[in-house]
């Protein structure tokens, strides 16, 4: 996977695992800011786990860069999600919160 874009924090409210292990090629998260919503991959090396109720930090890049980081700004807060692939799949799955982002 090529750069990062933003450097994030994850605080999912469920389980996180079928997005950790699915592959980051199929750009399976999807971050939601506002009524705007950006699908994106891990572009390092996830975390074997995010414990419910804990945050992990997360280097992520997006499928469309341009649009994404215009509401992608240090400091935004979003939720996230990836679709349906089972039982929870589709649903909101946690919230976060951009820390960085690179190049800017």
């Amino acid at each position: 996977m090529s750069s990062a874009h933003v450097l994030v924090s994850l605080s999912p409210a469920m389980d996180v695992a079928p997005l950790l292990t699915a592959p980051q090629a199929s750009f399976p998260l999807i971050l939601t800011f506002g009524q705007e919503s950006f699908s994106a991959a891990i572009a390092s090396e996830p975390p074997s786990q995010i414990p419910i109720g804990s945050s992990a930090s997360v280097a992520l890049k997006f499928l469309v860069p341009p649009a994404a980081l215009l509401l992608a700004t240090a400091g935004a807060r979003f939720s996230f999600w990836f679709p349906p692939a089972g039982e929870g799949g589709g649903k909101v799955k946690g919230h976060g919160k951009v820390l960085q982002v690179f190049g800017a």
